[in-house]
């Protein structure tokens, strides 16, 4: 199973109308979130996040974006055969490292990508073989693909959230 396309989606709640979530530090935050979609030739969807404060989620967004030449085509046995290197492969980027590997744009950015890899490979096994075999049953699911995961947003959006959409890929 291959990846083949990148979706990435800017979801912004204004919690600073209200001050909910607010504290001494975070005064007037817009939780928001860089959700990723990887797509593959099996129809089969991994989804991921990063939470950010409002402002800046765009930076996030398009740190997803930026990685997206160094994820799509992989095959996702690939990916899981050597996490470790997929991981260093996206922090470790001789062109986008200066933007901060082990903090910043590119490690909130790794993490969504990260996230979605996690939920691909849930959605690709058997649900016996989703959890590691650790908790029968339990396996898919919230995160089973026959769920409104597609749909899963726009409630979100009808309720105010703000939402540009972007593609990278097939």
């Amino acid at each position: 199973m291959r990846i083949t396309e990148i979706i990435t989606r800017d979801v912004r709640f204004p919690t600073s109308k209200t001050l909910a979530g607010s504290d001494a530090v975070h005064t007037s935050p817009d939780y928001s979130a860089a959700y990723v979609v990887l797509k593959t030739d099996r129809g089969i969807e991994g989804h991921g996040l990063s939470f950010t404060c409002g402002r800046g989620t765009e930076l996030v967004v398009a740190g997803i974006q930026s990685l997206a030449p160094l994820v799509l085509g992989r095959s996702l046995d690939g990916i899981v055969e050597d996490f470790k290197g997929f991981w260093r492969a996206l922090t470790s980027d001789g062109q986008l490292r200066w933007t901060g590997p082990e903090k910043g744009v590119i490690h909130l950015a790794t993490g969504a990508v990260v996230n979605a890899v996690w939920d691909l490979l849930a959605k690709s096994r058997p649900e016996s073989q989703a959890d590691g075999g650790r908790q029968p049953g339990l396996g898919r699911g919230h995160g089973d693909p026959s769920h409104e995961e597609a749909g899963a947003i726009q409630p979100l959006v009808d309720r105010g959230a703000h939402q540009p959409g972007r593609r990278v890929g097939t």
